[in-house]
């Protein structure tokens, strides 16, 4: 019998192609003879928001490259489940497929400590909080309320007031040799700053961290909501002003302390590893909804430049970055790291959307799409609330209408009304530009001997934005639609047959709107 040839679905060989290049990195780890690996042999590590996006894949290259000796990791009771059955559920996703293979009883070295960072001593109880002071010796604070609209004394407890409880600990731990501190690049992208560079450096704020605290502790909630505008002025959100502060408070209470800041621009999916194109399914609530949205044929335009640079970098980059960059803390104890692309490797609004068009819309569309896939930018506010209208608004009450008329549910409007709150919250960043120095990351890796450089790659110079964007959509549809990256061809034949409607129906809204107008003008 002749055997047939598999054909193999684009989508799937843009997977592929990316885990054959995980083969070199795989190589040298198996060695464990680099100095990041001999850094982390026997450590004892404690993270927080390990549950989070950055986290999970934090501990799957932690314990994929290294040799680590236990990790304690934060959590808190989640949907009335305790920590013994959350556990199980975080380290089964797909992003700890390969570390489960290869070790497969990986679990028996995490060990969950109760607490919650928005507490006082991060909830932690003082049996737990002995063990960590005598035990742990590397600290990861990845925990953040990443809610842009978050209500001032939120974000003060989880994201400034957790940082005073983690260097607290840090101070009590006899063994400390590395804190790592995540923060964002966005953390002094202020009105001020905008067209600017961002340095690899502390910044001056308008309020002591220790005195916000004080006030998240003590003012009543509607009194400190409407001290808010006053207090992050100059700052797009509470999420980038709380997170400036938490910077300065390591600044001045963590002098003694190796310590270093690590700040990621716009995280997206994975480039290489663990697994190409892997995104929790939380971020589309982000950047990643927008893109996802792109590619579904849902979001139809933006209020964008296209010649404005976005401040990308895949997850795996950050991670790596962050790995290393603790083991640098005691010589270089409050070294700053921008972990970016605008300084070095940018990608602009229209580069990306002809990534899009050229090669995602032709060739790697989910067969679950939902209609024609093209977006319209503008920078004007008046034309793309008019390009809303008529591409978003008009077609969802169309939409919603049939589908009443069929007896089944209407969807598409509350679709959009998340799309809008979404760019609303973004609206800042898309609309404007920054350039984040990463002077300090490039020395960084270009300190790491050659085996370190080949595991712990983070040097964002060499990405290849359209290989990466391709990647990131197969992670989308694999991780966030769960498609299976099976019957791409099924859905570019869906595509078009849904670019032929939507031209006819485009016709006739603008005829309908023409119309319209002719009739009160």
């Amino acid at each position: 019998m002749k055997s047939e040839n598999i054909v193999m679905d684009p989508a799937e060989e843009i997977e592929q192609a990316a885990f054959a290049l995980q083969k070199p990195m795989n190589d040298v780890i198996e060695r464990g003879d680099s100095s990041v690996q001999q850094f982390y042999r026997d450590a004892t590590v404690f993270v927080t928001g390990g549950s989070g996006f950055i986290g999970k894949q934090l501990i799957e290259k932690l314990l994929r490259s290294c040799k680590i000796k236990k990790i304690y990791l934060l959590l808190r009771r989640k949907k009335g489940k305790s920590l013994k059955e959350r556990l199980p559920e975080i380290f089964s996703e797909p992003v700890f497929d390969i570390l489960r293979k290869k070790q497969p009883n990986f679990l028996d070295k995490i060990t969950p400590v109760e607490g919650d960072v928005a507490q006082l001593g991060l909830g932690i109880c003082d049996e737990d909080q002995q063990i960590i002071t005598q035990e742990v010796d590397i600290i990861f604070h990845v925990a953040a309320s990443i809610g842009f609209a978050e209500p001032i004394r939120a974000a003060t407890l989880t994201n400034l007031r957790a940082t005073r409880e983690i260097i607290d600990l840090a101070k009590r731990c006899t063994q400390l040799r590395s804190l790592v501190y995540m923060s964002t690049a966005y953390s002094h992208a202020t009105v001020s700053a905008i067209g600017t560079v961002v340095r690899e450096q502390f910044y001056p704020c308008p309020v002591t961290p220790h005195l916000m605290i004080q006030l998240a502790d003590t003012v009543d909630e509607d009194r400190l909501n409407n001290m808010t505008k006053g207090l992050v002025q100059g700052w797009p959100n509470t999420y980038a002003f709380t997170k400036a502060l938490a910077e300065e408070l390591i600044r001045t209470d963590a002098r003694d302390l190796p310590v270093c800041i690590v700040r990621p621009s716009i995280v997206i999916g994975a480039n290489r590893e663990a697994m190409p194109g892997w995104i929790d399914k939380s971020s589309v609530y982000g950047p990643s909804g927008i893109v996802l949205g792109c590619t579904m044929g849902i979001i139809h335009t933006m209020k964008t430049k296209e010649i404005l640079k976005m401040d990308l970098v895949p997850v795996d980059y950050v991670v790596n970055a962050t790995i290393t960059a603790a083991t640098t803390t005691k010589e270089r104890p409050h070294a700053i790291y921008n972990v970016g692309s605008t300084a070095r490797n940018p990608i602009t609004w229209g580069q990306l959307t002809d990534v899009m068009i050229n090669k995602i819309r032709t060739g790697l569309l989910s067969p679950m799409v939902l209609w024609h896939c093209y977006v319209l930018q503008s920078e004007n506010k008046y034309i793309y609330l008019l390009l809303s209208f008529l591409l978003h608004t008009l077609p969802a009450y169309l939409v919603d209408g049939v589908l009443m008329l069929l007896g089944k549910r209407p969807m598409l409007r509350k679709i959009y009304q998340k799309i809008n709150k979404i760019s609303s919250v973004l609206s800042y960043f898309m609309t404007n530009e920054w350039i984040f120095e990463d002077k300090n990351t490039l020395k960084l890796f270009q300190g790491l001997s050659k085996n370190d450089q080949v595991i712990y790659h983070h040097d964002i110079a060499d990405m290849n934005w359209a290989e990466q964007m391709q990647v990131y959509v197969v992670g989308l549809r694999k991780y966030v639609i769960k498609d299976g990256l099976k019957n791409t061809k099924y859905g570019l034949r869906k595509h078009f047959f849904f670019t032929v409607i939507d031209f006819v129906l485009l016709a006739l809204v603008l005829y309908v709107f023409m119309s319209l107008l002719k009739m009160f003008f």
